[in-house]
């Protein structure tokens, strides 16, 4: 792929602005530019202008932006979100790597986030935003240091209709959000997570607020695993692992809810000590005779109960989500 310039002031490396452009091969370099001016200085890696559809990125690297480094660049009216079908991308040392803004239809498979040289400070690895509908991400997946990993962000206009599958995602740093829905924004809507995982030690696996959707088989870890506030998600088959953080003396948390219907369909719920060496081999699955003591099961958001026996083992089986602390 041949060098592109920067001309006539644009903030794009490489500009797609009719249907079914495409950059295949190649590395995109931002070259940091911008880096510590205004927003307005930002640099972008590869952008799909608004209203150019089906726009190809496959097998390239973007890295070194200041700005986006992979970007889809709609408007707030959604006259004519763009889209676009990205394949096996990297990118790397960038303010944001995934921006789907306004778009509708675009599809990321196997593209994998890596962290810079610290130099670009990172918001997210993916954020798709701005009223964005019918967004797929399938087999992607992302390691390091960043305050939100995703970035889900309904500002402007709700969100529609965003499947992720067999995506797998951990940050490395103390605290931050594996998975943010972020307060304060409208209704996302259809959400499907399915065979992923979202991993912040110290941090929140998933914050949800305002959300209607799914997971399934899915697993969530943290000081606190999962947190939904509002909205309505469903959960089969997953796993929240609450660990207790390396410092201090806060709890861990498996699932917590505030003011939202939260259905937990089979999977566990499992207490991990970060502190203590031995304790860090435990299982991340849950069962009532696993090594796990089962202290407290939870129906509704103020009914506690205990039982023993056989007649514990019946209840909470059918109707009870568990929440486990090591022995």
């Amino acid at each position: 792929m041949p060098t592109f310039a920067i001309t006539e002031g644009r903030n794009h490396i490489v500009l797609l602005e009719g249907d079914g452009a495409g950059v295949f091969g190649g590395t995109v370099d931002a070259a940091k530019v911008g880096l510590g001016g205004a927003s307005t200085d930002r640099i972008n890696g590869i952008t799909v202008l608004n209203g150019a559809r089906d726009c190809i990125r496959e097998d390239v690297r973007v890295g070194n932006c200041t700005g986006y480094a992979v970007y889809d660049s709609g408007n707030e009216d959604f006259s004519a979100p763009p889209s676009s079908n990205n394949r096996r991308l990297t990118t790397f040392n960038a303010q944001i790597h995934l921006e789907a803004q306004a778009a509708d239809g675009s599809v990321y498979e196997d593209c994998t986030q890596e962290d810079g040289d610290g130099d670009i400070p990172c918001l997210s690895w993916v954020h798709p935003l701005l009223g964005s509908r019918n967004i797929s991400y399938r087999g992607c997946r992302g390691r390091g240091a960043t305050p939100a990993g995703w970035d889900v962000a309904a500002n402007i206009a709700p969100l529609d209709t965003i499947t992720v599958e067999d995506c797998h995602y951990a940050l490395t740093n103390e605290g931050g959000v594996a998975l943010a829905v972020p307060a304060g924004n409208l209704l996302v809507r259809g959400l499907r997570v399915s065979r992923s995982t979202f991993s912040a030690p110290g941090g929140i696996g998933a914050s949800l607020f305002n959300v209607e959707g799914s997971f399934v088989q899915t697993e969530f870890d943290g000081a606190t695993a999962m947190e939904v506030t509002g909205g309505d998600v469903e959960c089969t088959g997953c796993t929240a692992i609450g660990q207790r953080p390396v410092a201090g003396a806060a709890a861990a948390i498996g699932v917590k809810t505030s003011n939202a219907t939260v259905r937990w369909n089979g999977g566990a719920s499992a207490y991990r000590d970060r502190r203590r060496r031995a304790r860090s081999s435990a299982t991340s699955v849950c069962r009532p005779w696993s090594g796990f003591r089962l202290c407290r099961w939870q129906r509704g958001p103020v009914s506690h109960r205990k039982r023993s026996g056989r007649s514990f083992r019946r209840w909470m089986a059918v109707t009870h989500m568990p929440i486990c602390f090591r022995q």
